[in-house]
């Protein structure tokens, strides 16, 4: 499985590669190209903080709904 995981904190989204070991994690700080990102279609989850200083989880998540909603049900919020 193909996970992006989308968090401005290093410590965080390293915690979450190493639980999700055995699985492949593309780990991403900022939010401003997480929407391209998303809409590749190139992953099969997206875990997003809710809280990134350049783009909220909720901008990207409109985004995501206006560009390609069909990846929307791919995204899980964490904070």
């Amino acid at each position: 499985m193909r996970v992006l995981v989308i968090d401005d904190e290093p410590s965080v989204a390293r915690a979450l590669r190493r639980m999700l070991s055995g699985h492949d994690v593309t780990l991403w700080g900022e939010g401003d190209d997480a929407v391209g990102l998303i809409t590749s279609g190139a992953y099969d989850a997206v875990l997003c903080d809710l809280m990134i200083p350049d783009k909220s989880g909720i901008e990207i998540y409109d985004r995501v709904q206006r560009d390609d909603p069909a990846q929307l049900r791919r995204i899980v919020f964490m904070t």
